[in-house]
């Protein structure tokens, strides 16, 4: 049923003075819509009583005679398209929109179907809404997948539409690799979509089926390790040359004696890590997850026997990638590492991981060493600010720190400096610094200066 042209009507206001219009039309269904239009510039004949014109022009913002069916009839437009808008997104609030439907495969991938850590957070990364932040970083989510086929219903999809997109894919700097990961978890959503326990009654067919699978480089060949470059690796691990200098504004960073014998045991823990994975050939998730009780020594001490029955995917201990454990021959230059690894003080229990870090707390100062040319000066080192791990002193105001040090406000004292010995102006300085201590001891210093110069008796 057509919408017509509406009927207006003039309402009196409450306060009887004024009137404004009403729309009366009915919608496409056959329900009666009623709308106010606006005020009416009419007023009421003394005579008869009807509404009648004012005199003068009309004002903005009121409707007279003339100029109310044009507005009358852009409500109507206005209302209509509102209405079927809303009907719109009911409808597919209720229809399954691939959206919807990749959801769903996902909560079913990760609780029915199961599968690794690292998949699932692969799988979640390529359906995520478009400018959806990154965990890390500032960067967001492009969400390809999402941005073209998200508010689209499942069954609306055709091959075309995925050959389109996957062509679009090429035409970005991204790999084969990856476009083809796009196509395979497209094909795995209208997989599950076609299930007759999900929406069997709507898609019958896999629309990604016939697209094309993008052509990858093949693999470039394996290049092994001799052993002599290997003993190299675990040398270079023991004497802590893998690790990278830290530096403070430019400036080296001298670590505590605490601090290097920890790094110290760390570096022979990477070693005996480098050892054992070379020469086992173990996974990294399957090396992390590797517990004492997994370790069993040969007796004559010629090599080991390593149990794989865990693996770390993505943070999350699992089983290993083959699904049951299997037991993996260790040569000797690796069993050996385990074994001086196996001396350390703590985390030796069968169930202790093998390669572990002790949590230590962070450093409270970190401490460069001086620059070269004031050490060989013999001078001290000009003052630095404090870093970020230590608490930072104020000076003063930052407009007065951003002042040369040659401005004479910022030198002049608040009481002549010649009558005021120099425990007084540390006093004071430490005062400001918070630490009562240290000035209550300058103080007492202050008075002890002052009674040995003061004669006796005066």
């Amino acid at each position: 049923m057509s919408v017509v042209a509406p009927a207006i009507v003039v309402v009196p206001s409450k306060d009887g003075e004024g009137a404004y219009f009403e729309a009366k039309w009915r919608d496409r269904d056959g329900r009666q819509v009623k709308r106010r239009v606006g005020q009416a510039w009419l007023e009421r004949d003394l005579r008869s009583g009807a509404w009648i014109k004012r005199r003068g022009r009309t004002p903005t913002g009121w409707l007279d005679e003339r100029t109310v069916h044009v507005a009358a009839a852009e409500l109507v437009e206005r209302v209509e398209q509102e209405r079927a808008e809303a009907a719109r997104s009911a409808a597919l609030g209720e229809a399954p929109t691939f959206r919807r439907v990749s959801h769903e495969w996902f909560a079913w991938r990760r609780d029915v179907k199961g599968g690794a850590p690292s998949t699932l957070r692969d799988n979640e990364a390529l359906l995520r809404e478009p400018g959806a932040p990154y965990a890390r970083g500032a960067g967001v989510s492009k969400g390809r997948i999402m941005k073209r086929f998200g508010d689209e219903l499942i069954e609306a999809i055709t091959t075309r539409d995925v050959s389109v997109f996957l062509r679009e894919l090429d035409g970005e700097d991204i790999s084969a690799k990856t476009v083809n990961k796009h196509r395979e978890l497209l094909h795995a959503v209208f997989n599950y979509a076609m299930r007759s326990d999900t929406y069997g009654d709507r898609v019958k067919r896999n629309p990604v089926t016939e697209t094309d699978k993008r052509r990858q480089p093949p693999a470039a060949p394996l290049d092994h390790y001799e052993r002599h470059e290997i003993e190299a690796l675990v040398r270079v691990c023991e004497q802590g040359r893998h690790r990278a200098p830290r530096h403070y504004r430019g400036r080296p960073v001298v670590e505590s004696a605490e601090e290097l014998a920890a790094q110290a045991a760390e570096d022979r823990q990477d070693a005996a890590a480098f050892a054992l994975i070379f020469y086992s050939g173990l996974r990294l998730g399957e090396l992390l997850a590797l517990r004492w009780h997994h370790v069993r020594f040969l007796p004559d001490l010629s090599g080991a026997i390593v149990t794989v029955e865990r693996a770390v995917s993505a943070g999350v201990e699992k089983a290993p990638k083959s699904g049951k454990p299997r037991d993996v021959p260790v040569a000797r230059p690796a069993a050996e590492a385990l074994a001086r690894l196996g001396q350390r003080d703590e985390f030796t229990s069968p169930d202790d991981y093998v390669f572990c870090k002790p949590l230590r707390p962070p450093p409270r100062r970190l401490r460069t060493a001086p620059p070269l040319q004031a050490r060989r000066r013999g001078r001290r080192p000009p003052p630095r600010a404090a870093p970020r791990t230590a608490p930072r002193r104020r000076l003063g105001p930052r407009s007065q720190q951003r002042r040369s040090h040659h401005d004479p406000r910022l030198l002049r004292p608040r009481e002549p400096v010649d009558h005021e010995p120099l425990p007084a102006l540390e006093a004071r300085r430490d005062r400001r610094r918070g630490d009562e201590r240290r000035a209550r001891n300058r103080v007492l210093t202050l008075r002890r200066v002052r009674a040995a110069r003061t004669p006796h008796g005066a």
